[in-house]
């Protein structure tokens, strides 16, 4: 290598030091040099994966939007069948007002205004108040539902015949479930 004979020890010793430190330091900034070439490089290939991935993640989030669209769309609808099947088992579960409704308007004559109904379908039975315009109107309403097959008088208001006219009455009726259909 070097031959340093020349110079005296001491100074042998330190010229040696000065060449290794020297070397270090330039072996130092060439490898200083490579790291930062090697730093770049990857900066920039991070930036590349870093633009493809969101471009992935936009193309996969186009498509999922896709998927889930159709797919709540399916949810919806699946969720709308299955209320349509609950209200149906439970109008299915349910009496029909409306029938034993409309047969009982079927036999009130004109004469007589309605004020409430109250129908009990666990006792078959049905409590009907209101106002007959007179004691003819009370005897036609006492017969159409006495020649009724449907419905039939539990009692006959009978204190009430003692008006002659706007005469408040109460009745009670029973029917059968089975003659409407439940």
């Amino acid at each position: 290598m070097y031959h340093f004979n020349l110079l005296a020890d001491k100074h042998q010793k330190q010229t040696k030091r000065w060449i290794i430190f020297k070397h270090i330091a330039n072996g130092v900034v060439f490898l200083n040099g490579i790291l930062v070439v090697i730093a770049g490089m990857i900066i920039g290939a991070n930036i590349i994966l870093s633009s493809r991935l969101a471009e992935a993640n936009n193309d996969a989030a186009q498509q999922l939007e896709r998927v889930s669209a159709s797919d709540r769309l399916v949810q919806d609808v699946s969720g709308l069948n299955t209320r349509i099947d609950s209200l149906s088992r439970i109008q299915s579960d349910h009496a029909q007002y409306l029938a034993l409704i409309e047969s009982f308007e079927e036999i009130i004559p004109a004469s007589i205004s309605i004020s409430s109904v109250t129908i009990d379908f666990s006792e078959e039975s049905i409590r009907v108040a209101g106002i007959a315009e007179s004691r003819d109107a009370l005897k036609n309403i006492q017969s159409a539902i006495d020649s009724s097959e449907r419905f039939s008088m539990i009692d006959v208001p009978f204190g009430e015949f003692t008006q002659s006219s706007q005469i408040p009455f109460q009745l009670n009726l029973t029917f059968r479930i089975s003659d409407f259909g439940f």
